[in-house]
């Protein structure tokens, strides 16, 4: 299934999001390559789920803007020479849904338990809001102190770059949001919350629904959930979000993580 897919940190719209966050891009031989300058350390260089890699042209990128860090995230297995196994930045393990059959057929993919929330939840409104600060308190809310979320600015670039290949997502009473984005021919599960509320009344599952129907109708062919949890490299809050997507069906796909290097910045 995924071997048709292009990841979307590969994409031109993805590059150009980086770039208003302050990153160089640097695009060779159709592969982009991410740079962060570091004021006099040197800088960071990123290679995201390629699909080919050039050890060449990692090296000639280093030399030239001075990096002291090389992070690499492959799509498949291989072996990096002068790479060490690193804790990934992207995840590692996902879900990929096939979403160019008919939404029956789509639907006849979720699980019992995940069909039946959904009939539980059917009369939960889900709208689309450009409102971004709305969208950043409610998640706020949501989420207290628990875990990193995107800031203002970043969601108001996320918009700006992918156009109408992103959406904010938010249910009744703003108690479940998410961010989907469409990029190549694949939807994303780009992030997502709940509150007390939210859990209760799951309104999660008519947001999610709600966001693969969309991203459908914007010509995606598979839907990814960007992330479950990975016994590889375990982060034990994970857990509870991966039995709500495996709700939804699909196929599990794993990566290799991230391979890192550090070097003399000259």
């Amino acid at each position: 299934m995924n071997n048709t897919m292009k990841d979307i940190r590969q994409s031109a719209t993805y590059a150009e999001y980086l770039q208003s966050e302050g990153w160089v891009i640097e695009k060779i031989n159709n592969i982009y390559y991410f740079i962060k300058n570091i004021p006099v350390l040197g800088s960071v260089i990123k290679l995201q789920r390629p699909s080919t890699m050039d050890l060449n042209v990692l090296g000639q990128l280093a030399r030239k803007y001075r990096a002291f860090y090389i992070i690499v995230e492959p799509t498949q297995d291989t072996q990096i020479k002068g790479f060490r196994q690193a804790s990934p930045y992207l995840p590692s393990k996902t879900i990929i849904l096939d979403v160019s059959k008919p939404i029956k057929q789509i639907l006849s993919q979720f699980t019992k338990d995940a069909k039946y929330s959904l009939r539980k939840s059917e009369k939960v409104k889900v709208e689309h809001t450009n409102d971004v600060e709305r969208f950043s308190d409610a998640w706020i809310d949501a989420v207290a102190s628990a875990r990193h979320i995107m800031s203002v600015s970043q969601m108001k670039g996320l918009k700006k770059c992918f156009k109408d290949n992103c959406v904010f997502l938010l249910a009744e009473k703003d108690s479940a949001g998410g961010i989907f984005l469409v990029a190549n021919n694949t939807g994303y599960y780009w992030h997502g919350f709940a509150n007390a509320m939210g859990r209760k009344t799951l309104s999660q599952y008519q947001v999610v629904w709600k966001g693969i129907k969309w991203a459908k109708k914007r010509g995606a062919e598979y839907f990814d959930f960007e992330g479950i949890y990975d016994d590889r490299f375990p982060i034990e809050k994970w857990k509870g979000f991966t039995r709500f997507k495996i709700g939804f069906g699909g196929k599990i796909v794993e990566h290799p993580g991230a391979f890192a290097k550090w070097r003399l910045p000259v």
